[in-house]
């Protein structure tokens, strides 16, 4: 059986590739993206164990500048996975159907300061508050989390219009 291969056209905006994601469907603008990079969506990240197996984690996250930043305790299995191996898949979508994907490297930093303050707007994004018993337990929280900064290689998109 042969397979159809599509040829995916990419675009160059101040140095970040924005690639189409799918054939069937539109890309988006860099406008767009950032539009729907700005909604309260979760990201689900892929990272692959030490037995080989890929393993994906919903998490919140933050985009600034073209990007990604999550918050994961610092003994967790996502910050021993990445010390070792910071290739990382990223995918946030909606049922639309439209989202973002891609491939990129993480960057762990160890900053309690940085953490909370990430931290008190990914509540603010997804609660609308910080005023809550839950919003002090994550801001807690957040003082022993490690920053992963996620560094894309490129963002590809798929609007459905």
């Amino acid at each position: 059986m042969r397979y159809r291969t599509f040829n995916y056209p990419y675009i160059r905006i101040d140095g970040m590739k924005i690639i189409t994601a799918d054939p069937w469907y539109k890309s988006m603008s860099r406008g767009e993206m950032e539009e729907f990079l700005a909604k309260p969506l979760l990201m689900r990240i892929g990272l692959v164990d030490s037995d080989g197996y890929p393993i994906v984690h919903p998490v919140w996250f933050l985009y600034r500048d073209g990007v990604l930043f999550f918050l994961s305790n610092k003994k967790s299995k996502k910050v021993m996975l990445l010390k070792n191996n910071p290739k990382i898949y990223f995918t946030i979508d909606t049922d639309k159907p439209s989202g973002v994907r891609g491939k990129g490297n993480a960057m762990l930093i160890d900053d309690d300061e940085l953490a909370i303050d990430l931290m008190k707007q990914m509540i603010l994004r997804y609660l609308g508050s910080i005023d809550s018993k839950v919003s002090e337990m994550l801001i807690e929280e957040a003082k022993e989390s490690m920053v992963v900064k996620i560094i894309p290689r490129f963002f590809a998109t798929w609007i459905h219009k």
